[in-house]
């Protein structure tokens, strides 16, 4: 679990609301710093790593229904989830949540397995989600 929360607790390099670098390059230091990923919230940082999964599984820049991707951001909400439930064991609507999203996710990838089977083990290794 320590290893679990050390690597969720890893910030990706970026800007919040998507931006970028160029786009905040004529601002002061000050406010470039307030813009970075380092000052976010969390939900902040985890709109920001679904926006990276979209660009990394989709087939498009606004693909958000292939089940690629709705794997992915199905397993990003499940993590989240999973650093709710070890911070606060006693959460019970956490725990009922991420079960409910577990079978979703599951249907997701069944789906992929039977239609395309070296997509679903490329988004099972790339994700490190365990292959049946």
């Amino acid at each position: 679990e320590k290893q679990f929360l050390e690597m969720r607790s890893k910030i990706p390099d970026g800007y919040v609301k998507g931006f970028t670098r160029d786009d905040v390059k004529h601002l002061s230091p000050e406010l470039q710093q307030c813009l970075k990923l380092q000052a976010a919230s969390s939900m902040q940082i985890s709109k920001a790593r679904i926006k990276r999964l979209i660009q990394k599984f989709g087939r498009g820049p606004t693909d958000n229904s292939s089940h690629p991707v709705r794997i992915a951001i199905m397993t990003e909400k499940i993590l989240n989830q999973r650093v709710r439930l070890i911070q606060h064991p006693k959460d019970h609507t956490a725990k009922i949540t991420m079960h409910a999203r577990l079978p979703n996710r599951q249907k997701a990838m069944k789906y992929l397995y039977k239609t395309d089977f070296e997509m679903y083990q490329w988004v099972c290794k790339e994700l490190g989600i365990k292959c049946v």
